[in-house]
């Protein structure tokens, strides 16, 4: 019952962001709040899939946003969702199905070799 319930509040915050696009007010906590929580609950088990794809829905439509602080936080909530199993198998694959903007938050927001 409490992931549930749990899901059903984060599905509600993004949902919140989805909407109110042109509000920085209300979407800056809004994404702060899904990157807090994807860091500190990875994404995994069966719901996996539903989730990652939602979230990536949601980051597609901040990535178009005119606040660049917005899309920098869209780019790193990007970087913490799972690559869907069964979808992306390799990084060549991944960066072949990826638009132009997410190949660029791949780019930028990906650790380099080095580290």
């Amino acid at each position: 019952m409490a992931n549930t319930q749990f899901r059903n509040l984060f599905f509600a915050v993004i949902n919140l962001s989805c909407k109110r696009t042109t509000c920085k007010a209300i979407v800056k906590p809004c994404l702060a709040l899904v990157k807090k929580i994807l860091r500190d609950f990875p994404l995994m088990g069966p719901e996996t899939r539903q989730v990652s794809e939602v979230v990536r829905d949601c980051a597609m439509l901040h990535l178009k946003s005119t606040f660049k602080d917005l899309r920098e936080i869209t780019c790193e909530i990007l970087c913490l969702i799972p690559p869907m199993i069964g979808h992306w198998i390799t990084n060549d694959n991944l960066t072949k199905r990826l638009d132009m903007k997410e190949r660029i938050c791949l780019l930028y927001t990906s650790p380099s070799p080095r580290d």
